[in-house]
């Protein structure tokens, strides 16, 4: 057969076409495809005889063991060299995918493809890893970033003026390079789907303010690259689509998989190629677990459903979008979360952080100091007023704040506002227009939440005041005494002073992307105490003292289910009827909430306020954990805040 008999032509460009070997094939029809990502029929000609040279010996095999063998000469010599070009790359992708069939078969009946080919999983596995090198580093090219740089580099060696090398880098993109083959209108099916992706993320970058869709929905995106081998848009049919539903739940998670190999992808590669089984150099063996049902809807497929609606919003492709549920009962359901058990959250409450220290560096070790931590308030604040973790770590002082003459935190768009003005009626159009504005769950998380009064007793507002007279004290000390100060500038430095953080210890971690991870530092925390004191009941996690607080607030009567999704921060329409009435906390819920307790609370008051206690006579030493400052040096975080700021200016 000639080698021109596998070229099939598209729309302007060529792929590789051929019936499956009839050892691997799924059903007499089944056809391999595969862009050969060209447009030139020369070029096609010659990658396509690459492929067709191997291909050949695998159509005359009999069987899977015989098409394993048929693979395992060229295996040897693509699994030593790099993907030097375009055209290694394609053969490359090609033969990752028909061998990954092979192997598949081998072991479908019942052998080990080592064992048919003694050093095959050695062999495949580098040639998988540097597949996936390879497809990194050109998704990284497709980049805005990358075409700049390596423009950059040309004009550098052109001998051009460096100064002026980013403006000629914008302006004239490299010919042929997937920036510059982006369609100026909607609708190019021929773009590469790495560079479509690209293009999405930049939109996507102006649309969120941080490059936050590079984290939550690129990674499977670009599993679907790197598993189709980044064919055009118009080459992407029904068998890829399937292809990719059946690959994402073999998706093991990161765990037991080096640091540097867990794209999506390379994950799925090594769990591919060892049978979920890694042997490490000390020969124990780790084994691999699938990412959970909830991975698989939540993540996954919400990813795909966003970027497809963004092509068909395009005119890259047409719709409707395909499904791309997928599952398998070899992935695990989601854990749970649960409610504390009194029993457990009164042991809990009585470890060292909550009854005295050995240190500030050593609060889960029994010593005479006494350090409320950002952790300790909350775990409390979780525990008494249902807030989650992200969103309490985003406190200011001026977030305690007086509703019905009472004090509440006050959860909201806008959180750094001047005292006296007014947030209006939370719409959701409201901007935030200062700098650190909250992030939210959603938009019925922007609330009012009533402060338990147990709070106040262990000394919540006097950290607020403590930390407001401490910035006012070192402004008028640099200032020289405030007597050096004029009205409007003392009133201004007060308002500054109201707008610190309630909680300066608690670090915020901001990814490469700009994202910013509010509650991580409380996770990490809550892992720490989990391992440590063996709390190893399924579906204990740092939400469980948010599940407790609802469980409280499921036992008061006369608090409707609507008032309790409202105290929440979740929906309140649940149905049309539901759609009605207040979206904030009456003064009434407010009263409830406040009035709030129970058993468990009274015996979590003594163990808390016995401590108290013992700090305020002197028995414990207070260390006053906010005094370490983990936010105001954080230049990573102050950048990410002026950022997030520009957007609404």
């Amino acid at each position: 057969m000639g080698r021109s008999a596998f070229i099939s032509r598209r729309e302007g460009r060529y792929l590789f076409r051929a019936r499956w070997p009839a050892c691997l094939a799924k059903n007499s029809t089944s056809a391999f495809r595969i862009s050969l990502r060209t447009a030139d029929y020369k070029v096609a000609a010659a990658r396509a005889a690459r492929i067709g040279s191997w291909m050949l010996n695998v159509k005359a095999a009999d069987d899977p063991e015989a098409a394993l063998r048929a693979l395992w000469p060229r295996l040897q010599t693509l699994a030593v060299e790099p993907a030097r070009d375009e055209a290694g790359h394609v053969e490359r992708s090609a033969f990752q995918l028909v061998a990954f069939e092979a192997q598949y078969r081998v072991r479908r009946l019942g052998l080990k493809p080592n064992n048919v080919v003694p050093g095959w999983d050695e062999h495949f596995v580098g040639l998988v890893r540097e597949n996936s090198k390879a497809a990194n580093i050109r998704a990284k090219a497709a980049t805005v970033e990358g075409q700049l740089e390596r423009r950059r580099r040309e004009l550098f060696h052109q001998g051009a003026d460096p100064a002026a090398t980013a403006r000629v880098a914008i302006s004239q993109p490299a010919l042929g390079s997937p920036l510059a083959s982006l369609p100026e209108t909607k609708g190019d099916k021929r773009s590469p789907l790495s560079a479509v992706l690209a293009a999405f993320l930049k939109w996507r970058e102006g649309e969120d303010g941080d490059r936050s869709a590079g984290n939550d929905i690129a990674p499977v995106v670009q599993f679907a690259i790197d598993l189709w081998g980044d064919p055009c848009l118009q080459d992407v049919g029904p068998d890829q689509i399937v292809q990719l539903k059946q690959a994402m739940p073999e998706i093991p998670t990161p765990e037991g998989i080096p640091a540097n190999k867990r794209s999506l992808f390379q994950r799925w590669s090594i769990a591919k190629a060892t049978n979920y089984s890694i042997v490490d150099a000390d020969g124990k063996t780790t084994k691999l677990t699938r990412v959970s049902a909830s991975t698989l809807r939540k993540r996954y497929r919400t990813g795909l459903n966003t970027f497809w609606k963004f092509l068909i919003d395009n005119g890259y492709v047409p719709g409707p979008a395909p499904d791309f549920s997928s599952s398998s009962k070899k992935n695990p359901p989601a854990v749970e979360r649960d409610a504390f058990h009194e029993g457990e959250l009164l042991e809990f409450l009585s470890r060292p952080l909550f009854t005295g220290c050995a240190s500030i560096s050593r609060t889960w070790v029994a010593g005479r100091f006494f350090c409320q931590t950002f952790f300790y308030w909350a775990v409390l604040i979780q525990l008494l007023c249902g807030m989650r973790p992200g969103e309490i770590s985003q406190l200011r002082c001026v977030d305690i704040a007086s509703l019905y003459d009472k004090w509440h935190f006050r959860f909201a768009k806008r959180s750094l506002l001047a005292e006296g003005e007014e947030d209006g009626d939370g719409s959701e159009d409201a901007a935030d227009t200062a700098p650190g504005g909250n992030d939210a769950k959603t938009r019925n998380a922007f609330r009012w939440i009533p402060v338990h009064p147990l709070l106040t007793e262990l000394g919540l507002l006097r950290q607020r005041d403590a930390i407001v007279e401490h910035y006012l004290a070192r402004k008028f000390s640099e200032a020289g005494g405030k007597d050096k100060l004029t009205a409007i500038q003392i009133a201004k430095l007060a308002d500054e002073a109201s707008q610190q953080w309630l909680f300066p210890d608690w670090k915020v971690y901001v990814l490469p992307t700009g994202e910013i991870r509010w509650s991580q530092a409380a996770s990490k925390s809550w892992q720490y105490v989990k391992s440590k004191f063996k709390m190893t009941r399924e579906g204990l996690a740092l939400y469980s003292a948010r599940h407790t607080f609802k469980g409280f607030i499921d036992d008061v009567k006369g608090l409707s289910d609507r008032s309790r999704r409202v105290v929440m921060g979740h929906a309140p329409a649940v149905d049309t009827p539901g759609g009605y009435g207040p979206k904030s906390i009456t003064e009434e819920q407010a009263d409830v909430i406040l009035q709030l307790s129970n058993p468990t609370i009274d015996r979590m008051s003594v163990i808390l306020l016995d401590a108290k206690r013992k700090a305020d006579s002197g028995e414990l030493k207070v260390v006053e954990a906010w005094r370490n400052d983990e936010r105001t040096g954080d230049t990573k975080l102050q950048d990410a805040l002026e950022e997030r700021a520009k957007q609404y200016r």
